[in-house]
């Protein structure tokens, strides 16, 4: 929440169009006033840098090609991935905002760095979560709980079927999350087989506990609560 109520409280005071690294920059600005604060490099490597993903996206949006070396800089100055998306996820849900530049970034990173943040996370938060910010808090709050048992149930449930059926192909980039219970989160995980091209995409259910011990295969008729209309 340190991040979420500094990083653009120094706009009004911020020299217009300067680059993001310069020192009257409105994240620069807010990194020396947090400093005074808090001497976490991680938190203010997050305030320092929340703009630069966007700022990638709008050289790709316009010119078709962005600065693969700014991306370096950006990656070697971060520290803390998951602190870093997650609040770029949050940011790019804010009412008004589109999540196409969130959701390009996160492309880009793929295999360059780790991190449990998938594009799954913008399917979880409803879009304008933050569009007040006495309920944004809240409601982002109990978001982030929620969706770090989320993320886990889902990818438990993928490794499970791609363990099963090693032969299979199995899809990350839908949304799997059905629903969350007293003991156990309910996802579907979508696959193809090599071969058999079927539109719209298969795929089956799982019910993963909380603790991740136990993955089970639900049936995936069409009486079932948690059934996908439209897919197979």
């Amino acid at each position: 929440m340190i991040i979420m109520h500094t990083h653009d409280t120094f706009k009004g005071l911020a020299e217009p169009n300067v680059p993001i690294a310069h020192a009257r920059s409105h994240a620069s600005l807010a990194r020396e006033f947090l400093s005074d604060y808090c001497n976490d490099p991680t938190l203010l490597a997050v305030v320092q840098y929340h703009d630069e993903p966007f700022a990638l996206w709008q050289q790709f949006h316009t010119r078709g090609r962005f600065s693969e070396d700014r991306l370096a800089a950006l990656i070697e100055n971060v520290r803390d991935w998951d602190l870093f998306l997650t609040f770029l996820v949050i940011d790019g849900s804010a009412a008004g905002k589109s999540r196409r530049p969130v959701r390009w970034f996160l492309g880009q990173l793929a295999g360059k760095v780790e991190s449990r943040v998938t594009e799954d996370w913008l399917e979880l938060l409803p879009e304008a979560t933050l569009a007040t910010r006495s309920k944004g808090t809240t409601v982002t709050w109990n978001w982030l709980r929620r969706l770090v048992g989320t993320t886990a149930a889902c990818r438990a449930a993928r490794d499970y079927l791609a363990a099963r059926r090693p032969e299979w192909k199995v899809w990350t980039g839908i949304r799997s999350h059905r629903a969350t219970e007293d003991d156990r989160t309910v996802v579907a995980v979508f696959f193809q087989i090599p071969g058999q091209p079927t539109r719209p995409a298969r795929y089956e259910l799982f019910a993963v506990s909380h603790d991740l011990s136990e993955v089970r295969e639900l049936p995936g008729t069409p009486d079932s609560q948690y059934f996908i209309r439209g897919y197979k």
